[in-house]
């Protein structure tokens, strides 16, 4: 048992979690849908890389203290109406806080989270994915350094206004449908490292798009009302 890299409790009821001392090893951890409101994991679990936690309803995390290993973190369809990352994590390559159409024995639990607020703190260096999509947000931080980010979704949310910071040298994905956005301006060094971008803009009543030069921008879907876009800017490369 003490080289069991993976374990799948999903769909289980389980509250009590001693049985995984000793389980240095452990690489992966599937607890979806077991019901839970609070979660108390054993020490040692230092190799685990991978934990799912969707469709629970978990509001205290500081069980992650100490899992510096951690590279990706599912919290998606847990109802969340807040949340802080503990500090540390900083191997995180994929934060998931999105929707879940969570299916165990008959158990549907699908639907987002109900965040408003959400600040990403600094350090996170290797994060190559982050999903907030079907919250409630109105309010985004995203810190300097996101240099590996590669996706980033922000579908259905309630955002009047987007400032993504620099430094967004790698990412391919961005997805902001179903938001109030009535603006949009990219900063020149987006998508740099790469031959293109997948942006997704529908549902948006955006008047404003300011994009960077020399990149092959593709607008995958547009919506009915973004014929109210009167400024379209991709300026020329130099």
């Amino acid at each position: 048992m003490k080289s069991l890299e993976g374990l799948e409790l999903a769909g289980n009821g389980l509250t009590n979690f001693t049985f995984l001392e000793g389980l240095t090893n452990l690489k992966r951890l599937n607890l979806v849908i077991n019901g839970l409101t609070n979660l108390t994991l054993p020490e040692g679990l230092t190799n685990l890389e991978g934990l799912d936690l969707g469709g629970n309803k978990l509001t205290s995390f500081t069980f992650l203290e100490g899992l510096t290993s951690l590279k990706w973190l599912d919290l998606s369809g847990s109802g969340l109406t807040s949340f802080t990352l503990p500090e540390g994590l900083t191997n995180l390559e994929s934060l998931n806080f999105g929707y879940a159409p969570l299916i165990y024995d008959g158990y549907n639990a699908h639907g987002g989270n109900q965040l408003t607020n959400f600040t990403l703190p600094e350090g996170l260096t290797n994060l190559k994915r982050l999903d907030l999509s079907e919250n409630r947000l109105t309010n985004l931080t995203l810190p300097e350094g996101l240099t590996n980010l590669k996706s980033l979704n922000l579908y259905d949310n309630q955002l009047t206004n987007l400032a993504l910071p620099n430094g967004l040298t790698n990412l391919r994905e961005l997805d902001l449908r179903g938001n109030q956005l009535t603006s949009l301006t990219l900063s020149p060094d987006t998508a740099s490292s790469i031959d293109s971008l997948n942006l997704r803009i529908s549902w948006n009543p955006l008047v404003n798009i300011s994009l960077p030069a020399g990149k092959d921008i593709n607008i995958t879907d547009v919506g009915p009302d973004d014929y109210r876009i009167s400024y379209y800017d991709v300026p020329s490369s130099p």
